[in-house]
């Protein structure tokens, strides 16, 4: 972690590299170097996953620089950036107290970058046509950086993290790629993940900066970052309207219902919640009708 801790991570992940230590120290990666991507990737998942960490510190530095200075900012040859309405959404949840921007720059975000993609060594395949996929590289790499760190012997704190990152890092760059993102989408993101939906919004930006690598961006850099912005927005400035408090608990719904703890009580929570959301009910009674239907609707 100490590696990590200060400002030039890639630098010192180069060095390691260059000695034949960081996979020494993180074998899991051994397969991802030269293991080419589609595009718009631009380095294969090795240093693509190192690259990442350096984007994840310079978007930190835009966004501790003042205002009128992000406008002028730039990476390389990816031209101006407009992150202004980024900061001033992120003011306002450190005053909320439901994020701390201090925390992109600590070792275990840097970790959690670091391995975000872990999952594709083990996903790599290529279709008749050659083309390359990582089908379910999220959810299989969730595993892996567990395992990777429990050999490391983190904290809970910075495992839970690790998982989430790793798992939910897409979710971000593909709300957008069907036009409008939903109030509904927006509310399962954070149902999801909470407060930490902010911080894997953010990487989601780091990530995308580093598939582009030193190519120019595109209208897709466009759509991800008012995707971001969007998301910060709602949850920041109307985090109570999205994600109302729940008008029935688990409780009373399993001794309404006669049911057994499981899965099927989140999703009746769920339909609940998007139901407040929608603004269609708004009493316990309604709550329990709700419920109803949901329960019939999974045993048909």
């Amino acid at each position: 972690y100490t590696i990590l801790a200060m400002d030039g991570a890639v630098d010192r992940l180069h060095f390691l590299d260059a000695h034949g230590l960081l996979t020494t120290l993180l074998p899991e990666f051994i397969p991802a170097r030269g293991m080419r991507q589609p595009k718009p990737h631009y380095w294969d998942v090795l240093e693509h996953s190192i690259q990442t960490v350096g984007m994840l510190e310079q978007l930190t530095r835009l966004l501790d620089g003042p205002p009128e200075e992000i406008q002028l900012s730039h990476i390389e040859r990816n031209g101006p950036w407009n992150l202004t309405r980024i900061q001033i959404l992120l003011q306002e949840a450190e005053e909320q107290s439901v994020f701390q921007r201090d925390m992109l720059s600590t070792p275990r975000m840097k970790m959690a970058t670091l391995l975000h993609d872990i999952g594709k060594p083990p996903t790599y395949t290529t279709d008749e046509n050659g083309a390359i996929h990582f089908y379910g590289h999220p959810q299989v790499g969730v595993p892996v950086a567990q395992h990777i760190m429990r050999r490391l012997s983190s904290s809970t704190q910075d495992s839970r993290l690790v998982q989430q990152v790793v798992m939910h890092h897409m979710r971000p760059g593909q709300l957008g790629q069907d036009g409008d993102v939903t109030l509904k989408a927006i509310r399962r993101y954070f149902v999801d993940l909470g407060p930490t939906g902010i911080t894997v919004a953010l990487l989601s930006l780091a990530d995308h900066l580093a598939t582009r690598g030193p190519e120019p961006l595109s209208e897709a850099w466009d759509r991800h970052l008012a995707v971001v912005c969007q998301l910060l927005e709602q949850y920041i400035r109307h985090r109570e309207s999205i994600m109302p408090q729940l008008l029935i608990t688990p409780n009373e719904l399993i001794r309404r219902f006669k049911l057994e703890q499981g899965p099927i009580i989140g999703t009746l929570l769920d339909a609940i919640a998007e139901a407040q959301t929608e603004g269609t009910i708004h009493s316990k009674d309604e709550a329990f009708w709700v419920a109803e239907e949901k329960l019939h609707q999974t045993k048909n």
